[in-house]
């Protein structure tokens, strides 16, 4: 899989948790070690939410838990890759916020001279934060506007998600704060 991915320029990557030689959250970390931008979509017959958390919070964009339906699949996937084509049609002038500068069409984000590296889900939850700012949105409305409409898990996946945001951004030095709605969601404050 890594010579795979180093040669050739993937659109997504499927991969199952349950693989033969190596544990699927150990090979997603080190692809995004590796700093690949591709989407990845985990495979997984663990029913437990915590395993598909560490997943997500290794660098996954969405999973799918067996059985699943074929449809359902080919539904999610095409779902992430429709994200990505709006995200590449957006306007590619620089946003800047705070301290940081984005730069949708290449979908960068900086610190500085420092690019913090964020996965898809990731990158869309902050870009649709910064594009929406001062506007509160509750965990619902952020899975409509992330995951999309046929997202059937968990709400709280939202606060994993922006948890993990907050993290990168606030270790590349940032002062750039996703703020808590307690009892709501989440905002970005133009400050």
């Amino acid at each position: 899989a890594d010579y795979y991915c180093q040669e050739h320029e993937l659109d997504l990557a499927i991969v199952d948790l349950g693989l033969p030689d190596e544990d699927g959250i150990s090979l997603i970390r080190r692809w995004r070690d590796r700093r690949v931008t591709f989407p990845i979509m985990i495979l997984t017959a663990r029913e437990a939410w915590e395993e598909k958390v560490r997943g997500l919070e290794a660098g996954a964009d969405d999973y799918l838990t067996k059985p699943f339906s074929p449809r359902e699949m080919v539904v999610r996937i095409k779902n992430i890759l429709r994200r990505l084509d709006k995200a590449a049609e957006r306007d590619t002038e620089e946003i800047r916020i705070q301290d940081l500068c984005l730069y949708p069409a290449r979908r960068v984000l900086l610190s500085g001279e420092q690019e913090i590296h964020l996965t898809t889900r990731e990158y869309e939850l902050f870009y649709f934060l910064v594009l929406n700012r001062n506007i509160s949105f509750n965990r619902e409305q952020l899975i409509e506007r992330v995951w999309g409409y046929d997202y059937l898990g968990e709400s709280r996946i939202v606060d994993d998600l922006v948890k993990r945001v907050r993290k990168k951004i606030n270790d590349a030095g940032s002062k750039v704060l996703i703020k808590t709605v307690w009892g709501y969601g989440y905002r970005l404050d133009d400050m």
